[in-house]
């Protein structure tokens, strides 16, 4: 949540952020979908290399590591513009780098999620009698602070957003 706060606050402050400094535009967009991905995958990556045959000879492992491949795989089309680097003009409209990041993305969160279904039916005997279950002012207060988190984001920016210059309309001469 930083990151895209970051994005918009320098995108509503400084103008066309793109247009005064294509590279770091191209990084903080990068590091957006970067920073959130890291931040979920360590702990399965962590699962994944584990010694302990008790969590790493699971039936969720092979799911685990198909989200990964294709995770990396969707940070490499978005980075390196593939394939209308290599036929310009010719991915315009079907087959652009765009297009396939968000597929690619998509069955990535589709593996994601079968694994996690997968892992909570295999493993719940383990996880009840080993986790302690958050009470109800403890998931309804995370709710509620997600929510106010969310109308302070949603109010700081309309303010931002309202409070802007408005640009000045070239007149075409004829």
């Amino acid at each position: 949540m930083l990151l895209p706060g970051l994005w918009c606050s320098q995108s509503l402050q400084l103008g066309f952020l793109e247009i005064q400094k294509p590279r770091l535009c191209k990084i903080l967009r990068i590091l957006a979908f970067a920073y959130p991905y890291a931040w979920d995958t360590v702990p399965i990556i962590c699962r994944l290399f584990s010694s302990s045959e008790e969590i790493s000879g699971e039936a969720a492992n092979p799911y685990h590591q198909k989200h990964t491949v294709i995770a990396i795989l969707a940070c490499f089309l978005y980075a390196a513009h593939l394939p209308e680097r290599l036929a310009p003009g010719l991915f315009d409209y079907i087959g652009h780098s765009h297009q396939l990041f968000h597929v690619c993305v998509i069955l990535a969160t589709h593996l994601q999620m079968e694994a996690i279904f997968l892992d909570m039916t295999l493993r719940k005997d383990w996880l009840l009698a080993t986790s302690i279950l958050p009470s109800f002012s403890q998931t309804a207060g995370a709710i509620c602070l997600c929510i106010i988190f969310s109308l302070l984001n949603i109010i700081y920016f309309s303010l931002a957003l309202y409070q802007s210059p408005e640009p000045e309309l070239s007149k075409k001469e004829t």
